[in-house]
Parts: structure tokens; C-alpha cells; sequence
């Protein structure tokens, strides 16, 4: 488990942490920045489930918020279950990883400026740098989704590239931004024992 003082991540372990990320996969102001909008069955999901538990170059987590969604921050008596994040292919010779599948799932903790995706984003990053000692983590971004960009930036990464015409949704194709993060980069902006 990683803790901050917003959120915390955790592996998902339990029935209802699955049934979760299904209903929310499934949300249509989820789906429209992921790459496909095709429904996703809880079945489907559990089979994605076991095979991505098996494969050491995944770190999936399930985002818990600690606090309530609006100032004064205020204790939870129980950790709420508001989304997900992950670290994708995990290289441990070229010290590189993806960033992905960010998602708040909960309405009540997603842009309402209390800042727990910015504290999940940081969280991931600071495992993956400090403690699993990455160079390098990039991620891609679909060119609508000027919300996470933004968020991105705050956390340091920096735009690379564009994959031009890279996704096709809803009749048309979009780019793709390709972002990056390097270590020294992020160790300047967060040491390890920054507050959030």
C-alpha cells in the first residue's frame, strides 16, 4: 500500500473493488478518453484481471480517498474507493515504464479541485522513482483530454511527440500526445518526503 494524506493506493481485493471499475469503465464521461468505447463486461474484466496479476511488468491500484471530497479536508472514518492508476510495462534494464489508466470513477472526488488524482498521480510517481528506481516514465494522452494534460504538466511530465491520427473514436481519428517524465526532473519538483 502507498499512503498519502489525500488517497492512498492498493491492490484491487475484493469482488466490489471489480464491480467498480466496471461500472465506471462503462460511464460515458469515462469512456470518451479512453481509446475504445466499447462496454466492458465484468466477465471480460475479471479475465483482464487475471492475467494482468500474473505479469510482474504491471503495477495496477486501486485509488482509496482518505478524506472527504471537499475543504475542510475531513478525515473518513473507512478509506471510499474512487478510481485507478497504473504503472505499464515495467523495464527494469532500461529503468523505463508507461503511466496509465488513470481514472476517478466517483463523481464526487473528480474535478472538484480537492486534488486526489494530482496526489494519486504523485504518489505513482514517487514509487516509481524512488522505490522502484525508474529513469524514465512516459505516457500518451488523447489531444481532447485537456484536463489530464494539465494535471500531467503539474506533476512534471513534459509533451515529446504526437502520434498524428493515432486513435480512431466516434468517427474520426485523433492524435495522440506522447509525454514523458525523467527522474531527475521530478526528484527536483518532489523529494520523497514532500506533503502534498
Amino acid at each position: 500500500m502507498i499512503r498519502g494524506q489525500r488517497v492512498q493506493l492498493r491492490l484491487p481485493d475484493t469482488e466490489e473493488d471489480h464491480v467498480l471499475q466496471v461500472q465506471w469503465r462503462n460511464q460515458p464521461e469515462i469512456s470518451a478518453y479512453f481509446y475504445s468505447d466499447e462496454p466492458v463486461s465484468y466477465e471480460g474484466h475479471i479475465q483482464w484481471w487475471a492475467k494482468l496479476r500474473q505479469d510482474a511488468t504491471q503495477r495496477f491500484y486501486m485509488i482509496d480517498a482518505l478524506t472527504e471530497p471537499v475543504e475542510p479536508y475531513n478525515p473518513l472514518a473507512q478509506p471510499i474507493p474512487i478510481g485507478t492508476t497504473s504503472l505499464l510495462d515495467i523495464d527494469p534494464i532500461n529503468r523505463t515504464a508507461e503511466y496509465g489508466r488513470l481514472m476517478i470513477g466517483d463523481g464526487n472526488y473528480r474535478g472538484k479541485g480537492g486534488g486526489f488524482a494530482l496526489e494519486a498521480e504523485v504518489l505513482l510517481m514517487k514509487h516509481g522513482f524512488y522505490s522502484l528506481n525508474l529513469n524514465r516514465i512516459c505516457g500518451y494522452v488523447l489531444e481532447f483530454n485537456k484536463r489530464v494534460m494539465a494535471l500531467h504538466y503539474k506533476v512534471g511530465f513534459k509533451e515529446e511527440g504526437l502520434l498524428r491520427q493515432n486513435i480512431y473514436k466516434n468517427g474520426r481519428y485523433y492524435d495522440v500526445i506522447v509525454i514523458g517524465l525523467l527522474a531527475e526532473e521530478f526528484r527536483q519538483l518532489h523529494p520523497p518526503d514532500e506533503v502534498l
